[in-house]
């Protein structure tokens, strides 16, 4: 041992106080990350479960979907498996780009907005029963439903609010582009009107004997306002918007290159 090297003993005892090295513990950007994971996976579980008890329950309407009586339900039906199926899609792609922060407000209220949707869309699914089921079929009322489809979106709102507050510094920075909540926004004022629209034709016994075309009018045009909430608006704005170069392809182009004229002469840059 050299005269100004400290005793072993003393190293050891340093090394115990010292405890295990940073790298095994896990920070806290990777817990924040495997909690949004399972988060998300929590989401989709649900959204799965109440899909795919639709099938289920609805068995008949979708054997005879094209009988009379079963049109109605079908299109409700196909209404409710667009809008949550589309959901899905664009919550995965939400969450890659910025994933759930659970210690943060915005990252929770995110999640709560996306379970209580999930729940929206059983309850949507529970109301189907009004226009499948005897005595009305397709004449039944589905006020209800259109209130429904109007929480849906309205916790779209929610949830896109919260999620550009919670990105709101790479939004400044310019690293990813500004949620559009005016949209949903937009979407269930649409279900607002019609439902209020559709509850007073109810009170006031109007279009008795049609009732069952206009469910089916009014369900198509659900559809093609789902379609171009979540179809046609987002081609649009990715068509208009320039591809984005992620950070690693910016560092690259900005990084010199090594040439041969260079390597023989490094004097001359």
């Amino acid at each position: 041992m050299s005269p100004g090297e400290a005793p072993l003993g003393e190293k050891m005892h340093e090394a115990d106080s010292a405890g295990p090295p940073q790298e095994t513990l896990p920070g806290r950007e990777k817990v924040a990350e495997r909690t949004s994971v399972w988060l998300e996976r929590m989401v989709q579980v649900l959204l799965g479960v109440v899909l795919g008890q639709a099938f289920l329950k609805y068995e008949n309407v979708i054997l005879t979907a094209t009988a009379a009586d079963s049109r109605t339900a079908t299109l409700a039906l196909v209404l409710v498996f667009f809008i949550a199926l589309s959901s899905w899609i664009a919550l995965s792609r939400r969450v890659s780009e910025a994933p759930y922060d659970p210690d943060g407000l915005a990252g929770k209220v995110r999640f709560y907005s996306d379970v209580a949707a999930v729940c929206l869309y059983a309850y949507l699914l529970i109301q189907v029963r009004r226009v499948s089921e005897p005595p009305h079929f397709g004449a039944g009322s589905l006020t209800d439903f259109w209130w429904g489809c109007a929480a849906v979106f309205a916790c779209y709102a929610v949830a896109s609010f919260a999620r550009g507050n919670q990105i709101r510094a790479l939004i400044a920075a310019g690293s990813t582009r500004a949620p559009r909540p005016w949209r949903a926004v937009s979407v269930s004022v649409f279900f607002i009107v019609v439902a209020s629209c559709y509850k007073v034709v109810e009170v006031k016994d109007l279009l008795a004997g049609h009732r069952q075309g206009l469910n089916q009018i009014l369900l198509l045009g659900a559809l093609a306002m789902a379609a171009l909430y979540r179809l046609i608006l987002p081609w649009r704005t990715a068509k208009r918007r320039p591809k984005a170069v992620g950070r690693y392809e910016q560092h690259v182009e900005t990084e010199p290159t090594l040439t041969a004229d260079s390597s023989e002469n490094p004097g001359a840059a």
